[in-house]
């Protein structure tokens, strides 16, 4: 009796769906954003450049990687571990980005969804829409 239970069970267990079983993660740029670890690059654009670059709007930018809960969302919040376990799932990460602009007061931020968009560079967006940027890493 038991071996026939002991062979139901494999042959159910054998029918588990491919999309029902756990991908591998990885992250879109690994040196830069390795799984799990907080990280923060940025660059601030002296009046020089923004000078030489009359039309650009970006004066500071910062991305930002960390795990900390926010109590801002509107459902509950993750728990850092949860934030850190789910970090690379479908090849992605999640960074803020905080951007300061030429002629505005105060620092705009949001959340993006970031992966590979080939083999040099990287997409990152917002859902529904929300903008995108893509990024190429240079050194470290």
């Amino acid at each position: 009796m038991h071996a026939i239970s002991l062979a139901i069970v494999a042959a159910l267990a054998a029918m588990v769906p491919a999309s029902a079983q756990q991908e591998p993660k990885s992250s879109p740029l690994p040196s830069q954003f390795p799984l799990g670890v907080e990280a923060c690059f940025g660059r601030i654009y002296d009046a020089a450049h923004l000078r030489s670059h009359p039309k650009q709007l970006v004066t500071g930018f910062y991305l930002n990687r960390d795990f900390a809960p926010d109590p801002n969302t509107e459902t509950e919040p993750l728990s850092r571990k949860d934030l850190i376990d789910s970090d690379g799932e479908h090849n992605r990460v999640i960074v803020t980005a905080f951007v300061r602009l030429r002629n505005r007061k105060g620092v705009y931020s949001n959340t993006f969804n970031c992966g590979r968009n080939d083999a040099r560079q990287i997409r990152c967006g917002i859902n529904c829409d929300g903008g995108q940027f893509t990024a190429r890493p240079s050194g470290t």
